[in-house]
């Protein structure tokens, strides 16, 4: 899995509009110890 589709399952899981403080710690505790920083990935998802 990679970052990208950490962050895709964060926005479904979550279902609203979310800071990319709530989407990483979703990540986080979903999958500890995958990634670095996944602020530059979610950075480059948005719209």
């Amino acid at each position: 899995m990679s970052v990208y589709d950490g962050g895709i399952e964060a926005f479904k899981d979550l279902g609203v509009e979310r800071t990319i403080t709530e989407i990483r710690d979703w990540i986080v505790s979903h999958y500890p110890n995958n990634w670095v920083d996944v602020s530059t990935a979610l950075a480059d998802m948005a719209v």
